[in-house]
């Protein structure tokens, strides 16, 4: 006779014999088994509510997040050459110098990218690039100049103020440089006063404000006292007269970039949270509409902050060349004197 097997009954024979009686561990079982097959069902549904409830994900947002950003890249590249600059690096001395070379561009791009970070791009900038000049002498290599003039400029992407100041900047330079000129201090020429009040003029002209900054004649009782040597009244260190004017034209020019970078950034964040608002505000209406009115702003906003870099790393360049040149006659190159 063929056996046939029942749930913890044993066999068809040893249930008519009676052998196969429920045993006592039989409804236990059977009832463990009915609440595993409850506990799967109900853990299923929940993963099924919970991925109903969690927010959308948004196309490209995971990728856009692993990628460094534009500022992110330069910070990183002008760090690594900087590093590899210093004397202390252990660097062969060809190799210091394309290092130095490749910073000051890198150390400009950040300012540019990294609108919170132009001074320090900036400054940098001028380090490398004097460092570069240093080491371009001891191997005869002449290094690559660097294009800070603004002619051929057509617009700048800068608050009018900020231009207005850089303007009145470089003009009181010019007009420093030409009194120094006039008495025969060397390093002071009137080609240097005539370039400063140039950059002047093209800032202020760029600008487009209505009413001229510029005063023209400033007062130099201090220059005049000191036409060689002076201390410099924002550090307390002395260098040479022509130095110490190069360094407060770009000093005065940084400042004045600074106080516009840092309302720009807080307007541009402002902005960012409001068009956050109202793109999710349509989406919960209208997401093919939100869809594409967020591709056309998004296309907008990447023109005018590529603009806006562009004018950016144009002016750090300007203002990069006058710490340059104040480093040439003779200002203190180290950070103490720079960033105090």
């Amino acid at each position: 006779m063929q056996t046939r097997y029942w749930f913890d009954r044993g066999t068809a024979q040893e249930h008519a014999s009676g052998s196969g009686q429920y045993t006592s561990s039989s409804p236990t079982r059977h009832a463990t088994w009915h609440k595993a097959l409850q506990t799967v069902a109900f853990t299923g549904a929940l993963c099924l509510m919970l991925s109903a409830c969690s927010a959308p994900r948004i196309d490209g947002r995971a990728e856009s997040e692993q990628q460094p950003s534009a500022c992110e890249t330069a910070y990183y590249a002008a760090e690594s050459n900087t590093s590899v600059m210093a004397t202390d690096s252990g660097a062969p001395m060809l190799m210091r110098f394309f290092a130095a070379q490749s910073a000051t561009q890198q150390w400009v791009d950040v300012a540019g990218y990294c609108a919170h970070r132009f001074a320090e791009g900036t400054l940098r900038s001028a380090q490398a690039e004097y460092t570069a000049s240093i080491l371009g002498n001891k191997l005869d290599i002449t290094p690559a100049s660097r294009a800070s003039s603004l002619e051929g400029i057509t617009a700048l992407h800068a608050d009018a103020d900020a231009l207005g100041g850089m303007a009145v900047a470089e003009d009181r330079a010019g007009f420093v440089i030409e009194v120094l000129a006039a008495r025969k201090v060397d390093g002071a020429s009137l080609a240097l006063s005539d370039d400063h009040k140039t950059a002047g003029q093209l800032l202020f002209s760029l600008s487009k404000a209505s009413k001229d900054p510029r005063s023209k004649v400033y007062d130099v009782r201090g220059i005049l006292a000191h036409p060689d040597t002076m201390t410099d009244s924002a550090t307390g260190l002395s260098a040479r007269t022509v130095a110490v004017a190069e360094i407060t034209c770009a000093r005065e020019e940084l400042s004045a970039m600074t106080a516009e970078t840092s309302e720009n950034t807080a307007d541009s964040d402002a902005a960012d949270r409001t068009h956050t608002d109202s793109v999710d505000t349509a989406a919960s209406s209208a997401d093919t509409s939100a869809s594409s009115t967020d591709t056309s702003l998004g296309a907008t906003t990447a023109a005018a902050n590529t603009q806006r870099s562009k004018t950016l790393r144009t002016l750090s360049d300007l203002v990069a060349s006058r710490i340059s040149l104040a480093f040439t006659y003779g200002y203190p190159a180290f950070d103490h004197a720079l960033f105090s």
